[in-house]
Protein backbone atom coordinates (compact mmCIF):
# COMPACT_ATOMS: atom_id res chain seq x y z
CA UNK A 1 0.00 0.00 0.00
CA UNK A 2 1.17 4.05 -0.88
CA UNK A 3 0.94 6.18 2.13
CA UNK A 4 0.80 10.22 0.60
CA UNK A 5 2.36 11.66 3.62
CA UNK A 6 3.47 15.42 3.77
CA UNK A 7 4.89 15.26 7.21
CA UNK A 8 5.56 19.30 7.49
CA UNK A 9 2.22 21.82 8.14
CA UNK A 10 1.60 24.20 10.70
CA UNK A 11 -1.91 25.22 11.67
CA UNK A 12 -3.16 28.53 14.01
CA UNK A 13 -1.88 26.94 16.81
CA UNK A 14 1.65 28.55 15.65
CA UNK A 15 2.42 30.32 13.16
CA UNK A 16 0.42 29.12 10.37
CA UNK A 17 -3.01 30.76 8.36
CA UNK A 18 -5.42 27.60 9.08
CA UNK A 19 -7.10 25.66 11.57
CA UNK A 20 -6.77 22.35 12.31
CA UNK A 21 -10.21 21.34 10.81
CA UNK A 22 -9.20 23.32 7.32
CA UNK A 23 -6.06 21.92 7.69
CA UNK A 24 -7.42 17.85 7.70
CA UNK A 25 -10.20 18.72 4.92
CA UNK A 26 -7.67 20.41 2.67
CA UNK A 27 -5.27 17.72 2.78
CA UNK A 28 -7.92 15.12 2.43
CA UNK A 29 -9.03 16.92 -0.79
CA UNK A 30 -5.54 17.03 -2.06
CA UNK A 31 -4.94 13.57 -2.29
CA UNK A 32 -3.37 12.91 1.16
CA UNK A 33 -3.70 10.52 3.47
CA UNK A 34 -1.51 10.90 6.05
CA UNK A 35 -0.27 14.14 7.77
CA UNK A 36 2.23 15.48 10.54
CA UNK A 37 1.08 18.80 12.00
CA UNK A 38 4.06 20.14 13.30
CA UNK A 39 3.22 23.65 15.12
CA UNK A 40 6.01 24.91 16.21
CA UNK A 41 7.18 23.75 20.10
CA UNK A 42 3.60 21.97 20.67
CA UNK A 43 1.63 18.93 19.37
CA UNK A 44 -1.83 20.53 19.92
CA UNK A 45 -2.04 21.44 16.67
CA UNK A 46 -2.25 17.97 16.08
CA UNK A 47 -4.18 16.99 18.17
CA UNK A 48 -6.94 18.95 17.64
CA UNK A 49 -6.54 18.01 14.09
CA UNK A 50 -7.38 14.27 15.10
CA UNK A 51 -10.96 14.89 16.56
CA UNK A 52 -11.69 16.04 12.92
CA UNK A 53 -10.63 12.86 10.73
CA UNK A 54 -14.36 11.46 11.27
CA UNK A 55 -14.68 8.78 8.75
CA UNK A 56 -11.59 10.22 6.49
CA UNK A 57 -9.40 7.37 5.21
CA UNK A 58 -6.96 9.80 6.55
CA UNK A 59 -3.89 9.36 9.72
CA UNK A 60 -2.99 12.09 11.97
CA UNK A 61 0.56 11.77 12.84
CA UNK A 62 1.49 14.00 16.25
CA UNK A 63 3.65 16.15 15.55
CA UNK A 64 5.61 18.99 16.59
CA UNK A 65 8.65 21.27 15.11
CA UNK A 66 11.02 22.23 18.39
CA UNK A 67 12.95 25.37 18.60
CA UNK A 68 15.98 23.34 19.79
CA UNK A 69 19.11 24.91 20.80
CA UNK A 70 20.94 23.84 18.01
CA UNK A 71 17.75 24.52 15.41
CA UNK A 72 14.61 23.37 14.26
CA UNK A 73 13.71 19.41 15.08
CA UNK A 74 10.77 17.71 13.45
CA UNK A 75 9.79 15.24 15.71
CA UNK A 76 6.80 12.74 14.55
CA UNK A 77 5.06 10.46 16.99
CA UNK A 78 1.85 8.78 17.72
CA UNK A 79 1.38 10.94 21.02
CA UNK A 80 2.71 13.56 22.55
CA UNK A 81 5.84 13.31 24.32
CA UNK A 82 7.80 15.76 26.46
CA UNK A 83 10.15 18.20 24.45
CA UNK A 84 13.68 19.86 25.49
CA UNK A 85 15.27 22.45 23.50
CA UNK A 86 18.16 20.10 24.33
CA UNK A 87 18.57 17.85 21.25
CA UNK A 88 20.56 15.16 23.07
CA UNK A 89 17.69 14.91 25.37
CA UNK A 90 14.91 15.11 22.57
CA UNK A 91 16.33 12.04 20.82
CA UNK A 92 16.61 9.95 23.93
CA UNK A 93 13.02 10.82 24.94
CA UNK A 94 11.75 10.74 21.06
CA UNK A 95 13.43 7.00 20.17
CA UNK A 96 12.42 6.15 24.08
CA UNK A 97 8.90 6.66 22.52
CA UNK A 98 9.34 5.36 18.89
CA UNK A 99 8.86 8.47 17.74
CA UNK A 100 10.87 9.84 14.76
CA UNK A 101 13.65 12.88 14.87
CA UNK A 102 14.34 14.62 12.04
CA UNK A 103 16.30 18.17 11.26
CA UNK A 104 13.77 20.65 9.59
CA UNK A 105 15.51 22.42 7.07
CA UNK A 106 18.56 22.09 7.83
CA UNK A 107 20.42 23.56 5.54
CA UNK A 108 18.46 26.93 4.86
CA UNK A 109 20.47 30.19 6.44
CA UNK A 110 17.49 32.14 6.53
CA UNK A 111 15.58 29.68 9.53
CA UNK A 112 17.00 28.23 12.75
CA UNK A 113 18.93 25.27 11.37
CA UNK A 114 21.04 22.96 12.83
CA UNK A 115 23.56 23.04 9.75
CA UNK A 116 27.03 21.09 9.56
CA UNK A 117 25.91 20.11 13.36
CA UNK A 118 23.60 17.78 11.64
CA UNK A 119 26.53 15.11 11.50
CA UNK A 120 27.00 15.37 15.14
CA UNK A 121 23.54 13.45 15.91
CA UNK A 122 21.45 10.08 15.14
CA UNK A 123 18.71 11.00 13.31
CA UNK A 124 15.53 8.95 12.12
CA UNK A 125 15.87 10.53 8.41
CA UNK A 126 17.04 14.04 7.23
CA UNK A 127 14.49 16.48 5.40
CA UNK A 128 16.08 16.70 2.09
CA UNK A 129 13.15 18.53 0.24
CA UNK A 130 11.36 21.67 2.11
CA UNK A 131 8.91 23.38 -0.50
CA UNK A 132 10.03 26.94 1.07
CA UNK A 133 13.70 26.55 1.12
CA UNK A 134 16.51 27.55 -1.55
CA UNK A 135 17.32 24.64 -3.77
CA UNK A 136 21.40 25.23 -2.42
CA UNK A 137 20.01 24.34 1.35
CA UNK A 138 17.69 21.22 -0.13
CA UNK A 139 21.11 19.86 -2.47
CA UNK A 140 23.31 20.10 0.91
CA UNK A 141 20.56 18.06 2.57
CA UNK A 142 20.42 15.23 0.43
CA UNK A 143 23.96 14.76 0.63
CA UNK A 144 24.11 15.20 4.27
CA UNK A 145 21.63 11.94 4.07
CA UNK A 146 23.60 10.63 1.86
CA UNK A 147 27.44 10.79 3.66
CA UNK A 148 25.09 9.73 6.66
CA UNK A 149 23.90 7.25 5.29
CA UNK A 150 19.46 8.24 6.09
CA UNK A 151 16.22 8.05 4.68
CA UNK A 152 15.52 11.74 2.76
CA UNK A 153 11.82 13.22 3.32
CA UNK A 154 10.52 16.07 1.43
CA UNK A 155 7.81 18.32 2.72
CA UNK A 156 5.68 21.32 2.24
CA UNK A 157 5.90 23.02 5.54
CA UNK A 158 3.31 24.84 4.51
CA UNK A 159 1.85 27.61 6.80
CA UNK A 160 -1.38 28.04 4.72
CA UNK A 161 -3.69 25.28 2.90
CA UNK A 162 -2.81 26.09 -0.63
CA UNK A 163 0.76 25.29 0.38
CA UNK A 164 -0.23 21.41 1.52
CA UNK A 165 1.13 18.62 -0.40
CA UNK A 166 3.04 20.65 -2.65
CA UNK A 167 5.56 18.39 -2.05
CA UNK A 168 4.69 14.93 -0.04
CA UNK A 169 6.42 11.01 0.36
CA UNK A 170 5.18 8.33 -0.93
CA UNK A 171 5.56 5.57 1.33
CA UNK A 172 5.82 2.45 0.72
CA UNK A 173 3.75 -0.04 3.82
CA UNK A 174 2.42 -3.09 4.86
CA UNK A 175 -0.72 -1.72 6.68
CA UNK A 176 -2.12 1.80 6.99
CA UNK A 177 -0.54 2.73 10.40
CA UNK A 178 1.66 4.86 12.00
CA UNK A 179 3.97 2.26 13.23
CA UNK A 180 4.33 1.08 9.43
CA UNK A 181 4.69 4.65 8.52
CA UNK A 182 7.57 5.33 10.63
CA UNK A 183 9.02 1.96 9.96
CA UNK A 184 8.90 2.20 6.44
CA UNK A 185 10.73 5.72 7.00
CA UNK A 186 13.61 4.53 8.51
CA UNK A 187 13.78 1.62 5.97
CA UNK A 188 13.78 4.43 3.20
CA UNK A 189 10.56 3.17 1.21
CA UNK A 190 9.98 7.17 0.70
CA UNK A 191 9.67 8.79 -2.67
CA UNK A 192 9.64 12.35 -2.80
CA UNK A 193 6.79 14.04 -5.00
CA UNK A 194 7.03 17.44 -5.79
CA UNK A 195 4.43 18.95 -8.01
Amino acid sequence: MIVRADLHIHTTLSDGVNSPKEVVLASFYKGLNAIAITDHDTFQGAIVARRFVGELDMIVIVGCEVSSTKGDIIVLCDEPITISRNINDLIDKAHDNNCLVIPAHPFDENRNSIREEIYDYEWDAIEVYNASSTEYANKQALIAAKIMGLPGVGNSDAHSIDKIGIVYNKILVDNFSIDDIFESIRKNKVKIIRR
